[in-house]
């Protein structure tokens, strides 16, 4: 598991590229919440979905070359003042994903 390092800023956007695979990330503040936009070379995979705490943030296991979360402390929802100190961003590899599934 990789941990993504945010800015502690409400609005950012940055790129990456893991197991061959090139993201972009875009994260707002709206409304007292965070929401997230992935694509994934070059293709919109979400956006300006709400993030949620501790779940997977792309939902459909077909396009999962990986998948990323936001791993909180008591379920609570990710913000940008908190980022970092004891909310994470964290990418997992398709073959991380599998054995947390059982499935490997």
């Amino acid at each position: 598991m990789i941990e993504i390092n945010l800015a502690q800023i409400p609005n950012q956007s940055f790129s990456l590229q893991l197991n061959n695979v090139f993201y972009q990330i875009t994260l707002r503040y709206v409304i007292n919440l965070m929401t997230c936009t992935i694509k994934r070379d070059d293709k919109v995979v979400i956006e300006n979905v709400r993030c949620e705490p501790n779940q997977q943030i792309i939902p459909y296991n077909y396009l999962e070359d990986g998948n990323f979360a936001f791993i909180t402390i008591d379920n609570e929802y990710p913000i940008y003042t908190r980022f970092n100190v004891d909310q994470f961003l964290v990418y997992a590899s398709a073959e991380e994903l599998e054995v947390s599934r059982g499935t490997a």
